[in-house]
């Protein structure tokens, strides 16, 4: 057993078998000398279970929410895929794969926050969002994605408000991707600042110009252009 960010070996063992029950949160070990063993993660801690009694593996103390999704058709996968998103949240914040990337980016740590807004788990990245201090990630080369706005808005809208300093930096960055002409044919995709601003509760009158790298907003599509199918849909609920 291996810590997954730095190598160290934690607990060793002469198995012979082993069986991964990756819904349950659970490893069940068979070792030469005819004792079994597990490795199991609730609510309160990662246990290992074996010869030499039970155990919490130090640093696992932290309290998190592991819902099973009774009732739902696909309960053991949604088990499975919440567990990977909790093993992504590392001490930089959440990231997309901890084997891959050092540093979050909002895109994705939108995501994993709308996840853990509905398990009860928001806690773990708190302090994460409350330290944002720049509208960008600037993970794609330096790009200052214009998405980057809405992502941060949301992100705030978790665990704060208005009043948090990146709220204002994000609002003056919108100018630079303003329209000055929209009736020129172009489509104003802004539904990403959009969502950002309604989830802080800033109305969205004063960036109604902005194009950000996003479907755009059927309102906003100039009535010479059809809107798709897709356009018109509804936001998913």
């Amino acid at each position: 057993m291996l810590n997954a960010l730095t190598g160290a070996l934690i607990r060793s063992w002469d198995t012979t078998n082993s069986l991964i029950l990756l819904p349950q949160y659970c490893v069940f070990l068979a070792t030469r000398d005819g004792s079994t063993g597990a490795i199991v993660e609730n609510e309160r801690g990662v246990w290992i279970e074996d010869a030499q009694g039970e155990q919490m593996l130090k640093g696992t103390g932290r309290h998190v929410r592991l819902p099973d999704f009774a009732g739902h058709r696909y309960g053991s996968i949604l088990r499975a895929l919440h567990h990977e998103i909790l093993i992504n949240v590392t001490l930089s914040g959440p990231v997309p794969n901890l084997y891959v990337y050092s540093k979050p980016w909002y895109r994705d740590g939108a995501m994993i926050a709308m996840c853990l807004k509905q398990t009860g788990n928001l806690d773990l990245i708190r302090d994460w969002i409350l330290g944002l201090r720049e509208p960008y990630d600037r993970n794609n080369a330096g790009e200052t994605e214009a998405d980057n706005l809405g992502q941060a808005l949301f992100l705030i809208s978790c665990v704060s408000g208005k009043s948090h300093p990146l709220v204002s930096r994000v609002l003056e960055e919108t100018r630079r991707f303003q329209v000055r002409d929209p009736s020129e044919g172009l489509y104003i995709k802004r539904l990403k600042l959009t969502l950002g601003l309604m989830s802080v509760r800033i109305p969205d009158g004063g960036c109604s110009g902005f194009a950000c790298a996003s479907h755009p907003s059927p309102a906003l599509v100039p009535r010479s252009q059809p809107i798709s199918r897709r356009q018109r849909e509804p936001l998913p609920q």
